[in-house]
């Protein structure tokens, strides 16, 4: 007689919570004289379940399911051994990793401080909050990148670890032209950084894209628009088809350009902002506000001098329709930076608001799901503030992520002209199962009737009837009998 396997060894993985992995192997015999038994041996035997103890004399070959079913997380190893009569025993190797099943807790967000680059925090070298003083900032695949540009100084783009805020380079500013201010916001799109200038009515407006943190900068567009504009850019879609957005100096006009396959439209859409009747006004700041452009086609305005505003859109004009609840700002309306995002099943917003007038920029975290005008303040960070530096035309940005641990962990970056940056995070990844569900002797993933009857069996001795006995031992008194099968139906029963 001689025994053959199709497996020498079986490697499973099982996240906790989650049906039992299950994988076959194939069991030959030749010239079997009795049948073949199949056992499990080594410290972490009961981790693995087998579809049958014995395989007949009279089959020959047969598949076999081993079934990875650990109680608890962690690593395991088994031995399962097959033998009959007169045959060398063929041993086959079984090895199973068993992770928690995490969950994301959405409902208990409390933002910490990872950094705090800011008069009120600490000053590194590389940010500058007293001259070329910091004014935008852009996320991208875990590198924070800020701008630091005021009035006809050169611009500089330092680039800092996201979540440490070590240093990490600067970007190229070959080329940038002259403007009032040459640099004056950023955006990270499709794995590339865009940049606009601040201009005057008779200064040329440029928009610029990196395409890595070591390339030149290329410019998208050269145009003289008659507009004082450029003080803040925002993008809708992307660069293969999307729009980037500004507004003028009264932020009574929103404009847009379309960009196609990476290439901007020069003809430059305008977008009138009315109320009741007359035009909207949100304050001068060179075109400071940030739009924010609705997948409905409304508009929320974040104007210098206003509450965030919701606009419906129709053609070339776009009506006042409803304001942020100005508590969830903190009763300040001088922000310019939001940014709405789910996280989990919340609705939520990220802004800017100051402890007093224009000083001490804040970021602030909202719970927009009420609807408009609903909203709630839910936290306010740094409690200091980040300064006491005027921000005149109360410049501000704020960046959202929720790349790092599945999607499970939050981070937000703001950023106040001339006050500093700062990162604030939360990990909302918690660890669900780390046990088996109790009294699931047929590893089904369930606890039903169905497990009574298994239990039964096992203990009436039918060889083809396998169970955990660490999860069959219902009533943990160290053994596997008839007592167990009473417990488990009780507890089925709910008593």
């Amino acid at each position: 007689p001689k025994l053959y396997v199709s497996e020498e060894t079986m490697a499973f993985e099982h996240t906790m919570g989650n049906v039992y992995v299950s994988k076959e192997i194939e069991v030959n015999g030749v010239n079997l004289t009795s049948d073949v038994n199949l056992a499990l041996s080594g410290d972490d035997a009961d981790a693995f379940v087998l579809s049958s103890a014995t395989i007949s004399k009279s089959v020959g070959c047969a598949k076999l399911s081993v079934k990875y079913a650990p109680t608890e997380v962690g690593e395991h190893t088994a031995t399962l051994t097959i033998s009959t009569s007169g045959a060398e025993s063929v041993k086959v190797e079984l090895s199973g990793e068993c992770v928690p099943n995490y969950t994301l807790d959405d409902k208990n967000i409390k933002l910490t401080e990872g950094w705090n680059f800011s008069t009120n925090g600490t000053e590194p070298s590389y940010i500058d909050l007293k001259d070329n003083v910091v004014r935008a900032v852009a996320y991208r695949d875990g590198k924070l990148y800020v701008l630091q540009n005021k009035a006809w100084a050169t611009p500089v783009v330092t680039i800092v670890d996201a979540y440490t805020g070590a240093l990490k380079g600067t970007l190229d500013m070959t080329g940038i032209g002259s403007a009032t201010i040459q640099l004056s916001d950023i955006l990270a799109v499709d794995g590339k950084i865009i940049g606009c200038a601040c201009v005057t009515a008779t200064q040329t407006l440029r928009i610029y894209q990196w395409d890595g943190d070591t390339s030149a900068p290329k410019v998208l567009l050269e145009q003289v628009t008659g507009k004082i504009m450029g003080g803040s850019m925002s993008i809708s879609g992307n660069l293969t088809d999307g729009r980037l957005w500004f507004t003028n100096d009264g932020t009574s006009e929103v404009y847009y350009y379309t960009i196609t396959n990476g290439v901007v439209n020069s003809t430059l859409n305008t977008i009138s902002l009315m109320k009741n009747g007359t035009a909207w006004s949100g304050g001068d700041g060179r075109g400071s506000a940030e739009v924010i452009f609705n997948s409905d086609g409304s508009l929320w305005i974040d104007a210098k001098d206003e509450y965030p505003a919701l606009f419906n859109v129709s053609g070339t004009t776009a009506t006042f329709s409803k304001v942020m609840n100005s508590v969830a700002l903190g009763s300040n309306k001088y922000g310019t930076a939001l940014k709405f995002f789910t996280f989990g099943e919340r609705k939520l917003a990220a802004s800017v608001t100051y402890k007093s007038s224009n000083t001490n920029g804040q970021l602030v975290l909202i719970d927009t799901s009420a609807g408009v005008g609903s909203e709630t303040l839910l936290e306010t960070h740094p409690t200091a503030g980040l300064g006491v530096a005027a921000n005149g035309q109360r410049v501000s940005t704020v960046c959202v992520s929720t790349d790092r641990n599945d999607g499970m962990s939050l981070d937000i970056w703001v950023c106040v002209n001339g006050q500093g940056v700062a990162y604030y995070k939360y990990d909302g990844k918690v660890e669900g199962e780390t046990n088996a569900p109790e009294g699931d002797v047929n590893t089904d993933g369930l606890v039903d009737v169905s497990d009574v009857m298994t239990l039964a069996n096992y203990i009436l001795g039918k060889s083809d009837v396998q169970v955990n006995t660490n999860i069959a031992d219902v009533n943990k008194d160290g053994s596997v009998d008839v007592a167990d099968v009473m417990a488990l139906a009780n507890k089925i029963l709910g008593k």
